[in-house]
């Protein structure tokens, strides 16, 4: 308890409002000072930093007045209502003595961001200036003061540089002596007031710097047939921030006409190293279930059946492992695996889209009564995962899932296969012409529901479906078992149309 109160005071900065300190309740706030936002991007988050105020020890309490533009014109409630102003929120904090009973309780705050201003995704904020107009207010005993800060905060928005561009299609033919171009790129976010240029192959292609049209340099020819891949400048024509952009467009250059391979494109293939942002995952364990934490999850050589369509680079390809049962005990167990989040608008024009993973079950063992499994691998999708499982929102999608088992011929079928063997007591849920016991699966996501998402993140989780705090399994007898399960080779893939 003592830990967490000096947590609570350590999080305060000068003028934190110490309880201990003998206010003057007559004296206003003052001195209110943030620091300015600059160049933020249009309609884009934007967060403070906490800022500092004189308040003589008394906790202040902020109110946002009113926003101008640069001209000094009041903004409308359009632009209030995106706006939000942190305030201190109080927390009981109990004090006991040795034998645990309370002798008495206090009121804490947790001052980390008193005053900070948060503007959701999406708002109303466009390019220019805005200065933002607060009031504060603090309290002691009767006395009641406030202050208002006129133009205290001043934010700054800028151009939002492009980021998601497509030439439909991707291959473009060009003839030599020809007047042929590409077709006009598809800005997909981003500001639209931009500059074309060509970085690479200059003395080959020319860029239209208004369309982004591209054409042969006057008077090339060759006696061969080129594939170029050309880099792309975009420059904003309202800051003047330059960005670029590689493998958007490949241009075929020939004398007679050449059929251009459909693109296939795997942007997103982690190999799972190292529970990592770089190695494309991270892990979040609710329940550790029988298995050691330092035991979950062990990286392993990955699945055979995804050999064919992993990528050369990949070399050092693992797949992720846990047992669930130790000695024939399986614990409530629930763990998470969540890769990086994926931008697909870069491929919602053209392409279509899917994620694939392959899995694997073994020894999974059904209760005796019932016929259920003791685990089960649920499959995820959030377009608002930022870091924080519990705070987004997420989608089960097994029952849309394509699935093959140890093969990838065929159609495939709808949904996962029952976990374990699909023998026992029937529950309605197996099939034994959809047993995948002992086999590693690929499943496949189709994604075409959320290719005009620029946050999409896939997570997997395996749980206990039982409610006793830990089952059995007795060998010649049967019971439940939890079994291991592994995952594999997850990986997206945007082919175009």
């Amino acid at each position: 308890m003592s830990l967490l109160c000096a947590f609570l005071i350590s999080a305060c900065t000068e003028d934190t409002f110490m309880k201990n300190q003998i206010p003057d309740a007559s004296m206003v706030p003052t001195d209110l000072s943030y620091a300015p936002v600059l160049n933020a991007r249009e309609f884009g988050r934007v967060e403070t930093a906490p800022p500092t105020i004189s308040s003589d020890g008394l906790m202040p309490f902020f109110e946002l007045v009113n926003i101008k533009d640069k001209d000094g014109n009041v903004l409308g409630e359009e632009y209030l209502s995106d706006v939000t102003l942190f305030n201190a929120v109080p927390d009981t904090v109990y004090i006991t003595d040795e034998e645990g009973d309370t002798v008495r309780w206090e009121k804490e705050y947790d001052l980390r961001k008193v005053g900070k201003i948060l503007i959701d995704e999406g708002n109303k904020f466009g390019i220019g200036d805005y200065y933002f107009t607060l009031k504060t207010t603090t309290e002691y005993g009767d006395v009641k003061t406030e202050t208002v800060f006129d133009d205290v905060f001043h934010l700054n928005v800028g151009p939002l540089l492009v980021s998601s561009i497509a030439y439909i299609p991707r291959g473009v033919n060009i003839l030599y002596g020809s007047d042929t171009k590409s077709p006009e790129p598809i800005i997909l976010t981003g500001n639209p007031d931009v500059t074309y240029g060509m970085v690479n192959y200059k003395d080959t292609l020319n860029i239209d710097p208004e369309t982004g049209e591209i054409s042969l340099v006057s008077g090339f020819n060759s006696e061969e047939v080129l594939v170029l891949n050309p880099e792309i400048s975009i420059e904003s024509n309202i800051s003047k921030e330059v960005v670029t952009f590689k493998g958007i467009i490949s241009v075929w250059l020939s004398e007679d006409p050449v059929v251009i391979p459909k693109e296939t494109i795997q942007f997103f293939y982690p190999t799972f190293q190292a529970e990592n942002l770089k190695y494309g995952y991270k892990t979040e364990t609710v329940k550790e279930g029988s298995v050691a934490a330092w035991n979950l999850w062990k990286r392993v050589g990955p699945s055979p059946l995804a050999a064919d369509d992993r990528p050369a680079k990949n070399s050092s390809q693992k797949a992720l492992l846990t047992n669930t049962t130790v000695s024939n005990v399986t614990k409530q167990f629930d763990s998470w695996i969540i890769t990086n989040p994926q931008n697909l608008l870069s491929y919602e024009l053209g392409y279509g889209v899917t994620a694939t993973f392959y899995y694997k079950n073994q020894y999974v063992e059904y209760d005796l009564t019932t016929g259920n499994t003791p685990t089960e691998l649920e499959v995820y999708i959030s377009t608002d995962y930022a870091g924080n499982r519990k705070s987004a929102n997420w989608t089960k999608v097994n029952d849309v899932v394509k699935s093959w088992v140890n093969t990838h011929d065929g159609e495939g079928r709808l949904g996962m296969p029952y976990p374990g063997d699909q023998l026992g007591v029937d529950n309605g849920l197996k099939d034994r012409s959809f047993n995948a016991d002992g086999k590693w699966v690929k499943c496949e996501l189709d994604l075409v529901d959320y290719t005009n998402q620029n946050n999409v993140t896939i997570a997997f989780r395996l749980k206990t479906n039982f409610e006793e705090d830990e089952v059995t399994f007795v060998k010649g007898v049967g019971g439940n078992r939890g079994g291991t399960w592994s995952l594999s080779d997850v990986n997206y893939k945007a082919v175009e149309k």
